[in-house]
């Protein structure tokens, strides 16, 4: 009998699903932690071997990191800027919906997706909605757990050939139609696979401000390059109901001096009578 080679084909070798069971077993007694997925078609020594490489890049991500905890299902007040996007977005959905166009070479769908889920569980913001409270007939924020959040990422038709600008609009409108706050993310995600493969994300500013969103896609992305092998280094990120109260009490320390600018401006104001 020949030697086995690490490029040799698992089913060329008569595997099968006992054995399969078998063979993962031994690996998981060595702590190698074999997956379902990982039994293809394709499923060779030297494939299994790299998998199980990008997976520990990307568990070290997360164990090397003094991440801040968020309590399970944590719910918080609102800040004076969240309160007023909340009613002024009550008469248009879309005036606080931001956007960006963004591309990615050899775009692999399935770690994509693992990379948002990856940063979603340690990025509060990412799992945050808002619900109307009947008892204090006020707004209020919670987070989701990890495992209730979905991406749901949609992808457009092939097309050989580059977009122009003016050829993205009507994604985004289909993406912001009837964007709902009340379930998190409060984010949706386009790919076009054309040319070059175009993501369209779109996120409610709410959660995020477009520092935030840049720190979050550098995040993912670096995510995404360690499934597909590269190094994985991530940022840590800051508690949110640190950000909250900081919030919060910056609109307390200048509430005085927002009253006596707009006292100012209504009293130079021609319609000062409508005011009182």
């Amino acid at each position: 009998m020949s030697l086995i080679q690490p490029h040799d084909r698992f089913l060329d070798l008569g595997g099968n699903s006992l054995t399969w069971m078998w063979m993962r077993n031994l690996c998981r007694m060595q702590g190698l932690d074999v997956r379902v997925e990982d039994l293809d078609e394709s499923f060779t020594i030297d494939l299994l071997a790299e998998a199980l490489q990008r997976r520990a890049r990307i568990d070290n991500c997360d164990e090397d990191q003094s991440w801040s905890a968020c309590p399970p299902s944590a719910v918080f007040p609102l800040c004076a800027a969240q309160e007023g996007m909340i009613f002024a977005s009550s008469s248009n959905q879309r005036c606080f919906l931001q956007h960006h166009l963004l591309s990615i070479d050899e775009f692999n769908l399935a770690a994509f997706q693992t990379a948002w889920r990856k940063v979603s569980a340690l990025t509060p913001a990412l799992r945050t909605f808002f619900c109307w409270d009947d008892v204090k007939s006020s707004w209020r924020q919670q987070i989701a757990l990890p495992e209730d959040v979905r991406f749901h990422i949609s992808v457009a038709n092939h097309l050989q050939r580059s977009l122009s600008a003016s050829e993205f609009a009507p994604f985004l409108l289909v993406e912001a139609e009837g964007f709902s706050i009340e379930g998190a993310p409060l984010m949706r995600l386009r790919v076009i696979q054309a040319a070059t493969t175009y993501i369209i994300w779109i996120y409610h500013h709410l959660v995020m401000d477009g520092h935030a969103a840049h720190r979050v896609w550098a995040q993912v992305m670096a995510v995404y390059q360690a499934l597909r092998g590269a190094s994985c280094s991530l940022h840590p990120q800051f508690p949110l109901q640190d950000y909250i109260t900081r919030c919060s009490n910056r609109c307390a320390e200048a509430s005085d001096d927002v009253e006596r600018y707009w006292k100012a401006i209504i009293t130079e104001s021609p319609w000062k009578g409508l005011f009182g």
